[in-house]
């Protein structure tokens, strides 16, 4: 209990990467609905999350160890999980709410290419692409 008082930031970090891990785990084995609340209990806390991936480099390069900085993947994964549920409108909305945190994040981009081509949306699509490679290219 003393060494949550002491650093409660680094401790809730960890409940963060254990509970995205937990979500990880329920999607692999089908359990959507379990998996859907563990990325939204977490997106209620950390709304700027796009990711999910913990940057270890980053974490190591900030104040050795205190200051952990994730990108997550909660708005795109719950995109996949209502993508393969077939379910292209929610898909669609979880994708642009990853944009609306990060306009320029190609994952998000490119997800909603995909799903224009799914629809065999070709121009759309395409629109989609372009704009990752667009942002790639001006890096």
């Amino acid at each position: 209990k003393k060494m949550v008082e002491a650093d409660p930031q680094h401790y809730n970090s960890i409940a963060v990467t254990t509970t995205y891990n937990l979500a990880r785990i329920f999607e692999a084995q089908c359990q959507f609905q379990r998996a859907e609340t563990l990325y939204k209990d977490i997106l209620k806390e950390h709304p700027n999350y796009i990711d999910c991936i913990l940057i270890i480099l980053v974490h190591m390069l900030l104040n050795c160890f205190n200051t952990i900085l994730y990108i997550h993947l909660g708005y795109l994964r719950l995109g996949c999980m209502a993508r393969d549920r077939n379910q292209i409108y929610e898909a669609s909305d979880w994708f642009k709410e990853a944009l609306r945190i990060d306009n320029e994040h190609p994952d998000a981009w490119s997800l909603l290419g995909n799903l224009h081509l799914a629809k065999m949306e070709w121009g759309p699509g395409q629109k989609k692409f372009e704009r990752v490679l667009k942002v790639f290219y001006e890096m």
